[in-house]
């Protein structure tokens, strides 16, 4: 009983005070947008305001952990990462010195979830990863 009668107004005060701030930096860049198609004056200009911006955030950060010329080098290190657990892909970029295979983890949403998981690739694979924007 005491739990019940303590716990109600707490409960609900810290989940309207916490909710709110993470729902509007994950859903601001594009869940937002049908939700505010029901007011159309304001949609078709907010929604032309924060297109650009919006862009780079809905694809996110990545962790780059490697770049390698030699893709057997890329592939090996892309397998350790997913064998401790990441997601992880090779991203090719071709460069005038020759290409480079770029190993990645991620990508995450937020800055604060990509460095999160950098300091887990270092925790558990020491290899240091530097947070970037993707793509």
């Amino acid at each position: 009983g005491m739990r019940r009668d303590l716990t109600p107004g707490l409960v609900q005060d810290e989940s309207r005070e916490s909710e709110p701030a993470p729902r509007a930096t994950s859903a601001a860049p594009g869940a937002a947008d049908p939700r505010r198609a029901s007011s159309p004056p304001s949609d078709s200009e907010a929604a032309a305001a924060s297109r650009p911006a919006a862009v780079p955030d809905a694809r996110g950060w990545v962790v780059q952990v490697g770049a390698f010329s030699n893709p057997a080098d890329a592939a090996s290190q892309a397998r350790k990462l997913r064998a401790a657990g990441f997601t992880a892909f090779i991203d090719r970029l071709d460069a005038p010195k020759g290409t480079l295979h770029r190993v990645r983890a991620g990508p995450e949403s937020q800055r604060a979830s990509a460095d999160r998981l950098r300091a887990d690739i270092q925790s558990k694979l020491a290899v240091e990863g530097v947070v970037m924007r993707h793509p």
